[in-house]
Order: C-alpha cells, then structure tokens, then sequence
C-alpha cells in the first residue's frame, strides 16, 4: 500500500521541508519527522553513516516499488505498463525491475518485461546471476546518449485467449488421463511379475 508519507516524499513540498529541517538542525533544533516518533533511548542507536543521496535514492527506490507492483497488480484489465524514471542511478532503475519482478504475484499475475526498442544502443544494466532480461530495458547516459540520462521498462501481461485456455485444460485433463492409465499399466505389470 503506498501512503501519503510515501507519495510526500517525491514531491517538491519534502525536498522544502528537508531544507528547513537542516537549517533548524543546524540552529540546535532538532525535532522529529512526523513520520517519526521519538522513543526513550533512541540516542543509544547507531546512526544511519550512509550519505544523505544514497538514502535518499533507496527510500525513493522504496515507493517507485510500491507503485509499480501496485500498477501491476490492481487493474486486472491492463495489459501493458511502462515504467520510466528520469534517473541513472541502477536502484531506481534495474534494481526496483528486478525486485517486482522476483515477486511471485506479478509472475502468477502473467507480468513479463518486454524488450523495447531493440535497436536503442544503450541497454539496461544486467545483474551477476540475475535470469532477469533488464537488457530488455532502455537507459539513456548523459555522457554517451546527449540527454540528461532516463530509463524506461515495459512490462506485458501475458493472458492466454478464452481458446488457449480450454487447449491447455484439455491437454491437462488428457495428461491426467494418460498417466492414470500409465500408473494402472505398471500395476498390472508390477502385479504379472509378481506372480
């Protein structure tokens, strides 16, 4: 479920709100988040050492996440969606594609990636022992493609025709049908042997 504190956060009232929360941290006032509460001994919790920008890209890879799974999964009659980021950066890209993607709800659902644009030189990047095709995706780098770097994914629902469908229970049901006759056989078989 994506919520107003997630939505919030890529908006451009959160980056304002960050900026005063700096300034009045550095004046000594520091007060929380209103998504934050303040716990007894919090002070004893080892601080978060992560630059501030590489928080910032997981908590936004976070909520893209969020809503590309919740696009993916709550309009039954949708067929396509892209998926596109103005970002270079591998989290919010091939890394919130991968994610969605190992969920088992959107592979049951018939979600695939699709390749785009094939003669695009500049690909997704593909992770060490990832079977995912992010190489299906397009990225675009500020240095090699003259653009000020994008990315964009496809994902297809693959959803078979009312005709496929009653080919594959037919052939299921004929499959089930073979191997009763198959096991009583090797029964009979079993039994002659026997004897």
């Amino acid at each position: 479920v994506v919520s107003r504190s997630d939505l919030a956060l890529a908006s451009e009232f959160r980056k304002q709100q960050s900026h005063l929360e700096k300034a009045k941290e550095a004046a000594g006032q520091k007060r929380p988040r209103d998504d934050e509460e303040e716990v007894e001994g919090a002070d004893e919790v080892e601080e978060d050492t992560r630059d501030p920008e590489t928080k910032r890209v997981e908590r936004l890879s976070i909520v893209q996440k969020k809503l590309l799974t919740h696009s993916l999964l709550s309009f039954s009659n949708c067929r396509r969606v892209v998926y596109s980021t103005c970002s270079i950066n591998e989290t919010e890209n091939e890394g919130v594609v991968r994610q969605v993607l190992e969920d088992e709800r959107i592979v049951a659902a018939g979600w695939e990636l699709s390749q785009i644009m094939p003669s695009w030189p500049t690909r997704g990047w593909k992770a060490e022992g990832s079977d995912i095709p992010t190489d299906y995706t397009i990225r675009c780098d500020p240095n090699t493609d003259e653009t000020n770097g994008f990315y964009v994914a496809c994902f297809d629902r693959i959803v078979p025709s009312a005709e496929e469908k009653k080919k594959a229970e037919k052939a299921a049901k004929k499959k089930a049908g073979s191997t009763k006759i198959a096991d009583s056989d090797d029964e009979a078989e079993a039994t002659e042997e026997a004897d």
